[in-house]
């Protein structure tokens, strides 16, 4: 079966520029497929106490508070108004995976510490907001953009029901909630949606933001080992290439949680490195090279080691860029070791490969 045509399209008016909207879906060419409907939630005060305990509203603050999001996310709502049925509708066919919940709450949150949540589905509009900064949340093209992301994800959480008919596919490895495999599903199958939805000078412009990369740290392996590999269409969905994919595959080997420290074997013998820069507490030494940094020395006890790296290895990009110095190398891995981790581009004997650090 082919995907229809084109038939609508709608233009929204943002106070710099308009951007115009194309589905290749109509809302009414769903056939069989049944898809939720969709609402949206301003009210979300025992949500935003759930997550900043220190939240005092009161009626009056609570009303500007509500006021304030929807005149945030007033474009988001437009857009949804005039192409939701055509994204569900292109997120159930691209994924090959059916909606078990008739109804999809999505909660419109003034602060969120994080980019959005698949569960309850939920995104900031005023700021991503957490101990030590206040970040601008996503508006325009990309609040649309983040949306289809996260609708995505709910959509791949269907297969959790015990009643669904692909509840195989949610014991997956790399079903795993995380950065690396759960939101790579979610994200191959936004991207292949929004392909068909938004422009696509529009959407590259997007994925090439910092802001977005910022909370999409998996980005590299999406690209590398995604986006040109798991092309989705109604004849071949997201459900397909999982179910193909084998529980030791490569792609499931680099996404899997290193093991902390701690669980190394006893056996192993700790070596005596004296390491550069901050490369004491990820146990490994560098040289600089032409194009990166080489490991000369590596403690088979700690975090590089543990990552799969091993004596030898040319590290050329740490999550996607290059490095100037080791210091410059040094602070890229341990900025984000404790948070998302840090995506590493190595080249060993010959040959590039990709490896996740993580300090848990």
């Amino acid at each position: 079966m082919k995907i229809p045509v084109i038939i609508g399209a709608v233009i929204i008016l943002t106070g710099l520029a308009s951007a115009q909207y194309t589905s290749s879906y109509s809302a009414g060419s769903n056939g069989a497929l049944s898809i939720p409907q969709v609402e949206f939630i301003y009210d979300n005060y025992y949500l935003m106490k759930a997550f900043y305990p220190e939240y005092q509203s009161g009626e009056y603050e609570t009303s500007r508070d509500i006021w304030l999001v929807g005149q945030k996310s007033g474009q988001l709502v437009a857009a949804w108004d005039c192409l939701g049925d055509s994204i569900l509708t292109v997120l159930t066919r691209l994924s090959g995976i059916d909606w078990s919940e008739p109804v999809i709450k999505v909660h419109l949150m003034k602060y969120l510490p994080v980019a959005g949540l698949y569960e309850p589905l939920a995104l900031p509009v005023e700021g991503i907001r957490n101990a030590r900064s206040i970040i601008a949340a996503p508006s325009g093209s990309l609040q649309i953009f983040t949306m289809i992301q996260y609708m995505a994800g709910r959509n791949l959480l269907q297969t959790e029901f015990p009643t669904h008919f692909a509840n195989w596919v949610s014991t997956h490895p790399l079903f795993e909630k995380g950065v690396y495999r759960f939101d790579l599903l979610a994200l191959t199958l936004a991207v292949s949606c929004a392909e068909r939805i938004i422009p696509k000078d529009t959407l590259d412009s997007l994925l090439n933001l910092e802001q977005w990369r910022r909370f999409n740290p998996g980005w590299e392996i999406y690209r590398t080992y995604f986006r040109d590999k798991w092309i989705l269409s109604e004849d071949t969905t997201l459900l397909s290439y999982l179910a193909a994919e084998k529980h030791d595959s490569p792609l499931v080997q680099l996404t899997a949680p290193p093991k902390l420290p701690d669980e190394a074997p006893e056996r192993r013998r700790r070596s005596r490195l004296v390491a550069t820069s901050g490369g004491g507490r990820l146990g490994m030494s560098v040289s600089r090279i032409a194009g990166g940094f080489e490991i000369v020395a590596i403690d088979s006890t700690k975090l590089a080691y543990l990552g799969g790296l091993r004596k030898g290895d040319r590290i050329l990009r740490v999550d996607g860029e290059l490095t100037r110095n080791a210091r410059d190398f040094f602070d890229k891995i341990l900025n984000k070791l404790d948070s998302d981790g840090v995506y590493l581009l190595v080249q060993r004997q010959n040959e590039s490969r990709g490896f996740i650090l993580q300090s848990r």
